[in-house]
């Protein structure tokens, strides 16, 4: 049977670090260390780590810098002893056992990722989207369009739950759990995402190395969005463009790349010459204009690695 080492990166997460933990230890096979729990803090400030830290069942591990997400979940990975690494946020709990998974990934051996059904909301919420295009990306960057999915339609078929395999778009990066020798085989997560497609990234090299992914909706978790990045405040918007111009530096042609970043350089500059009146009327947070800015810098000089 498959080790599962899940993996929780931390981040001023608050309360919900421990009702994440006690759902790993409901639900894990921890006995005589068969599975493990490798909390991850990236030096977080508001001593939410303190309230696992003395819990028997899982191994804190206390960065005294901010890695970003993919570099917390490598962390954790190197500490890890188990064939699955199940990673994911601390605003997420587990509603029922990972067996499924674990069978899942036993029965599929090309298999490198299982995406379980996330519940947002009361809810079950579309994880599953196309891989980002050139062509979709300025309606939404605009707020005229939102994000494309591939989700399957449950009301086509009877009941709830479904298992199926993908491989032409990405799960919500949220909760994962991942083949530890394909995670290998690719080198991790790449850390120049601080933040956010950092999961995208993954999938689209997985997907390059040939392998394919499952989605089971009987293996079910709740996602309280943001628990960790609000936080951050107007710098989200900054991260956020920051690593969708690495993704298309990565993973496009040079011209595709070069129509991209023209692109968004314009809608910058036109959202910076809406917000600039809000902001001199003082009834706009001037913030918004500084993400801008600081976007509009790295897509006329390049992509540049994110300092917290």
């Amino acid at each position: 049977m498959l080790r599962i080492s899940a993996v929780v990166v931390n981040y001023n997460s608050g309360p919900h670090l421990q009702t994440c933990v006690e759902s790993l230890v409901k639900y894990l096979n921890l006995d005589n260390g068969f599975d493990e729990i490798i909390i991850v803090d990236n030096d977080s400030t508001d001593f939410s780590i303190d309230s696992v830290a003395d819990n028997p069942k899982a191994k804190c591990i206390r960065l005294q810098e901010n890695k970003g997400y993919g570099g917390g979940c490598n962390v954790g990975f190197m500490r890890a002893n188990g064939d699955v690494l199940l990673f994911m946020n601390p605003d997420v709990t587990l509603l029922t056992p990972v067996e499924l998974a674990r069978e899942s990934l036993e029965q599929n051996p090309n298999c490198a990722v299982v995406a379980p059904g996330i519940i947002e909301q009361n809810e079950l919420c579309n994880t599953l989207r196309p891989f980002p295009s050139v062509l979709r990306e300025i309606p939404q960057e605009l707020g005229i369009a939102s994000p494309a999915t591939c989700w399957k339609n449950f009301s086509e078929s009877s009941g709830p739950e479904r298992t199926f395999l993908f491989s032409d778009c990405y799960a919500q990066g949220s909760i994962l759990f991942v083949r530890r020798d394909a995670f290998e085989r690719i080198g991790g997560f790449d850390e120049a995402f601080f933040l956010y497609l950092e999961e995208v990234d993954l999938f689209r090299r997985l997907v390059d190395a040939g392998f394919v992914f499952l989605y089971d909706s009987r293996c079910l978790v709740k996602h309280r969005s943001g628990g960790s990045s609000n936080s951050l405040d107007w710098r989200k918007t900054a991260i956020r463009l920051n690593s969708r111009l690495l993704y298309y530096t990565k993973h496009v042609s040079i011209s595709k790349l070069a129509t991209y970043r023209a692109m968004i350089i314009l809608v910058l500059l036109v959202k910076i010459v809406v917000c600039l009146p809000g902001v001199l009327l003082r009834f706009m947070n001037p913030r918004k204009i500084r993400a801008y800015l600081y976007a509009l810098d790295i897509y006329l000089r390049g992509h540049r690695p994110w300092h917290p």
